[in-house]
């Protein structure tokens, strides 16, 4: 017996179009703010400031030396 719907298979309705995935101009923006109270409370900061969630280029400065230097240690484990 044939499909009478014209659709082969099991569960695969009508594919819908895909939506677009929205990029932050800057991938440190993607640092939100529970995810800075939880680097803070790991650090040992009990109280938080409303003002520290404006600081990301003291953020940004950070992580970009961890990051150059966690790259620069892989590159000389691979050469050695």
């Amino acid at each position: 017996m044939t499909a009478v719907s014209g659709r082969s298979g099991k569960g695969f309705g009508k594919r819908l179009s895909k939506r677009h995935k929205k990029y932050r101009s800057e991938p440190i923006q993607g640092i939100t703010k529970p995810a800075r109270r939880q680097l803070a409370r790991r650090a040992g900061v009990k109280c938080i400031s409303c003002l520290i969630y404006a600081k990301t280029d003291v953020l940004r400065t950070f992580l970009s030396c961890v990051i150059r230097d966690a790259v620069t240690y892989c590159e000389h484990e691979i050469t050695m």
